[in-house]
């Protein structure tokens, strides 16, 4: 998709992904083992994992939205879709060492497309008129109004019980990256092809291989990967180094690994 930059203006329009994680009433709090939250968080992670490791590539920018169901209370849900799309933004960022710049985060509010959706899929003989109610009333306040109380709330009702608990969440809505070849980066992802599809590599082959490209920061981090899978620690301590010296943001990560592995 074509980068737009997300605002609280443009949410309510945003791609509902598949990577999308879902919030009991009136709460913020990200809990992975609510619903399918499991499977959507590592989902995510997955393709956030393969953009990091593609050295071709470099993440610009990362998407989220929150959003609220109407059943919630109006104290609560004041800045609450921010609230959720935060707490996914922190949770990515307690895997990944992510800078806060590249976030984009809005509150979504509640989603009346979704809304009109149930509505339809609920094939109730009235619900044509119900959305065409909804949708001539400007004021969001009075439109909750009209559907807490049209039929006597029986729509609102099953709209509480079976829909309104997929409203509550927070979905990365795009993930965007630049892709910059060059010769350093398809050399790198080929030799971390071969750490990975081959149990038994020929280290020292490979190492030969990366010398040749002198101090690039990408080099000297996968060289420190290579010499901690060799055990030799202090040699990966030094190439993680002098890689995140450069400014290379993974083998600053790889160095916290090593510091956590020692105090275990």
């Amino acid at each position: 998709n074509k980068y737009t930059p997300l605002s609280n203006d443009n949410a309510s329009r945003a791609n509902i992904t598949p990577s999308v994680v879902r919030y009991v009433t009136n709460s913020s709090k990200l809990n992975p083992e609510y619903l399918q939250n499991a499977n959507s968080i590592e989902e995510l992670m997955d393709i956030i994992n393969d953009v990091l490791a593609d050295s071709t590539t470099s993440i610009e920018a990362v998407q989220i939205v929150g959003y609220t169901s109407p059943d919630g209370s109006e104290t609560a849900s004041n800045g609450l879709g921010y609230a959720r799309a935060k707490a996914l933004r922190d949770h990515i960022r307690s895997h990944h060492h992510l800078p806060d710049s590249i976030f984009e985060i809005a509150d979504g509010g509640k989603n009346w497309e979704m809304i009109y959706n149930d509505i339809r899929s609920m094939k109730t003989s009235d619900g044509n008129e119900l959305i065409s109610m909804l949708k001539a009333e400007k004021s969001p306040q009075k439109r909750e109004q009209i559907l807490k109380r049209y039929n006597n709330g029986t729509i609102y009702r099953e709209l509480v019980e079976r829909m309104f608990p997929a409203h509550r969440m927070a979905c990365c809505s795009g993930i965007y990256y630049d892709n910059k070849p060059d010769s350093i980066a398809y050399a790198i992802n080929g030799i971390v092809d071969e750490l990975i599809s081959n149990p038994h590599p020929n280290y020292h082959k490979l190492i030969e291989n990366l010398k040749q490209y002198g101090n690039d920061p990408r080099a000297l981090n996968l060289l420190g990967v290579m010499e901690y899978r060799r055990h030799h620690r202090h040699a990966a301590e030094r190439a993680f180094t002098k890689a995140a010296e450069m400014g290379d943001e993974q083998a600053l990560v790889n160095l916290r690994i090593i510091e956590n592995n020692k105090n275990r």
